[in-house]
């Protein structure tokens, strides 16, 4: 039977054993779980961050595919407001232009003040329609005046007419247009306000003088452009002048007593002059007036060129 120290002995070498065989468990255990994660957990790791790179690099082109210019931004807003906002049609519109102020100052008491011409609102009122896209028919405000077409545009924000840019806007579907102001030849600002008027069409046609044989390769002369005028007095001044050079003449046309008149300036040392005044008469005949004392009209041609 064996001794207490022999069982002692015994158990000894067993744990000694045991911690070995536990020693180089482990040992295998962690060589080769390093080697697995050498030829695979490697491979794994770097599959994983290619994956994630690719998953990111996708995501920062969507993002790049979604963001838009500033300048891509403001002009699909520009193009949508411009598609809600079409340019409105003024056709068979009658108006009213009136100037309502002379260098700031009501124009009624300038005139009496004799700080502005006495005929200004005679002579500077309009009365007229726009007959097509392109075209306005125009007279004096008292409805015999002459009685001729003017051409015209319009955009977003302005009546291109005369010269003028009329500023305007639509309200309710009705034209409405604030007050401008513009210079006139002579350096004065003149205010001048357009108003709506439903018998503008009736008045300017019915004055308006009939066509007739006063007609010259196409052009009706008793319906004149304002241009057109011009040409004409240009043409005649062309004509009886030597040496004619176009930048020394300028032109204003203004209504009075019925016609549409056409002052012609010139420029002498410096001081706008005014050399002579034409109208065209109710045959359709280009007249000037006579230096004179009685102011008589002379026929200078009778057949627009």
């Amino acid at each position: 039977m064996p001794t207490r120290g022999a069982i002692r002995r015994r158990r000894s070498r067993l744990r000694v054993t045991l911690s070995v065989v536990l020693v180089v468990v482990g040992m295998l255990v962690v060589f080769g779980g390093g080697w697995w994660y050498m030829n695979h957990g490697t491979h794994m790791a770097t599959s994983h961050v290619a994956q994630s790179s690719r998953a990111l690099q996708s995501k920062k082109v969507s993002q790049t595919r979604r963001k838009v210019h500033p300048a891509a931004r403001g002009a699909a807003k520009v193009s949508q407001s411009q598609a809600a906002t079409p340019i409105p049609s003024v056709v068979g519109i009658g108006f009213r232009i009136m100037p309502i102020l002379f260098n700031g100052e009501d124009i009624d008491a300038a005139m009496d003040a004799g700080r502005a011409p006495q005929n200004s609102v005679h002579d500077g009122g309009r009365l007229g329609y726009f007959k097509t896209a392109s075209t306005a028919r125009i007279s004096g405000v008292p409805g015999y005046f002459y009685v001729h077409s003017e051409p015209y545009s319009i955009d977003k924000q302005f009546i291109h007419l005369n010269g003028w840019n009329i500023p305007y806007k639509v309200v309710d579907g009705q034209l409405v247009t604030p007050t401008w102001s513009a210079k006139d030849p002579d350096g004065n600002v003149i205010t001048w306000r357009l108003t709506v008027d439903d018998t503008a069409v009736d008045e300017v046609e019915t004055h308006a003088p009939q066509s007739s044989a006063s007609s010259s390769g196409g052009v009706d002369q008793l319906n004149l452009t304002s241009a057109q005028l011009e040409h004409w007095v240009r043409a005649v001044i062309k004509q009886g002048s030597q040496g004619y050079e176009a930048d020394d003449y300028s032109f204003e046309q203004h209504f009075r007593n019925g016609y549409a008149e056409i002052e012609e300036y010139t420029a002498s040392s410096g001081k706008r002059e005014l050399m002579a005044t034409y109208r065209v008469n109710g045959q359709g005949e280009l007249e000037v007036k006579d230096d004179n004392t009685n102011q008589q009209w002379t026929v200078v041609s009778q057949t627009y060129f």
